[in-house]
């Protein structure tokens, strides 16, 4: 029996195809604080997706669409206190890169949407789950229970999902939001009216979630981490579809262990002093960025109002 060859593959040089046929600008993707600053790189490859060299310094030109500065390969910040994003564009002959840059100010952040038509772009998987619309007077941000797509204009993918607004280190600190869970009814294909399912909400603080589980009826906290690590606490709450309410979640970071507390109530009373619900993590998640949590497949959710804020200024 004769024994299997062993094909070799052989690479040309990137000398034997000088031609530069596409550019990519290094880091595509940056998150910064007002004027902190980004040095950035142009990569060329050739048409084989050989790099043939590293363009930086003063021999990257660059421009910026949005708030900033660039200058010799540099891009700073602007001094704000806004959530804003820029685009910034390499030209070379015909071939163009681009690379995003997120700008978001230290806390602490507050978000109304009374002068706003869309929710921040800075908010990872924002804007395309969540519009900005006026409920009785009053402009809300929606997650909606259905995203259309040129294909499917009744698409549910996406409908469950977490979106965050800020950087993976922000640690010891508390977010807030007023919300309001509707219920499904049989245009929206539940076949159900006034007992119809309802959406699950939590609001997202340094990697634990506080959530109200609808079909549960429960109100639980709980931690990310490998499952068999994970901690979690719940309490029953029944949500009254249409009715709005005032959640909050605090988690301070102690050493070897986190304090995870989380408040509800009716939005406009006064905040009650006691928790509402409460756990200390043994194995501890230190930070994690502000986001929000939703599983609006059966129905949408209404939020207002939210806030974050350092824990030291509470």
């Amino acid at each position: 029996m004769s024994q299997p060859t062993v094909s070799q593959l052989t690479e040309t040089a990137p000398a034997d195809d000088p031609a530069v046929a596409h550019i990519q600008i290094v880091p595509y993707d940056t998150l910064l604080a007002p004027d902190q600053q980004v040095d950035f790189k142009v990569h060329q490859y050739n048409a084989r997706g050989q790099r043939l060299r590293i363009l930086s310094g003063d021999d990257v030109k660059l421009a910026v669409s949005g708030p900033g500065s660039v200058e010799n390969g540099t891009y700073t910040a602007p001094t704000l206190t806004a959530h804003q994003a820029s685009l910034v564009t390499c030209k070379i002959g015909d071939l163009t890169g681009s690379a995003r840059l997120r700008i978001v100010p230290p806390l602490p952040w507050n978000f109304d949407f009374n002068h706003s038509e869309k929710v921040p772009l800075t908010w990872v998987g924002g804007r395309v789950r969540y519009v900005v619309r006026d409920i009785a007077g009053e402009k809300v941000a929606v997650k909606r229970s259905v995203l259309p797509t040129p294909r499917d204009p009744n698409n549910k993918l996406g409908t469950r999902s977490r979106m965050w607004m800020g950087p993976t280190d922000l640690a010891d600190y508390t977010i807030q939001a007023d919300f309001a869970l509707q219920i499904s009814s049989a245009s929206q294909g539940s076949g159900a009216t006034q007992s119809g399912k309802m959406p699950d909400l939590g609001l997202i603080n340094s990697r634990y979630t506080m959530t109200v589980r609808s079909s549960n009826k429960q109100l639980r906290i709980y931690s990310w981490s490998a499952h068999e690590y994970r901690t979690f606490a719940a309490v029953p709450f029944d949500p009254v579809p249409g009715k709005w309410y005032t959640m909050k979640l605090k988690v301070t970071p102690a050493g070897k262990t986190a304090s995870v507390q989380g408040k509800l109530w009716d939005r406009g009373n006064p905040e009650p002093e006691d928790w509402t619900i409460q756990m200390v993590d043994p194995s501890p998640n230190h930070g994690g960025s502000p986001g929000l949590y939703g599983n609006a497949q059966e129905a949408e959710i209404y939020v207002d109002n939210i806030r974050i804020i350092p824990n030291q200024s509470i």
